[in-house]
């Protein structure tokens, strides 16, 4: 076992909190966003944001627009 300093193991630790986080909401991506699933994908969460990719500006101006539903349901699932 290799010795680390604190702020190492406090990067390390929000680093596989946040890869944790990203894997559940790619598992909970159909119950977030419903129909839409098939037209995104969540990419990666940085400083708190969650990156999605989306098919085309359709898609993402109706994701805009429920912006604030998906992300209850994020929370929810997050339990945060």
């Amino acid at each position: 076992m290799d010795i680390m300093n604190v702020s190492e193991a406090v990067e390390e630790a929000i680093i596989k909190s946040r890869k944790l986080k990203e894997g559940i909401i790619r598992g909970h991506w159909r119950e977030i966003v419903d129909k839409l699933s098939d037209k995104s994908e969540p990419l990666w969460i940085k400083d708190g944001v969650l990156y999605v990719l989306v098919e085309d500006s359709v898609y993402l101006h109706h994701m805009s627009m429920n912006k604030n539903k998906y992300l209850r349901k994020v929370q929810d699932i997050l339990k945060i």
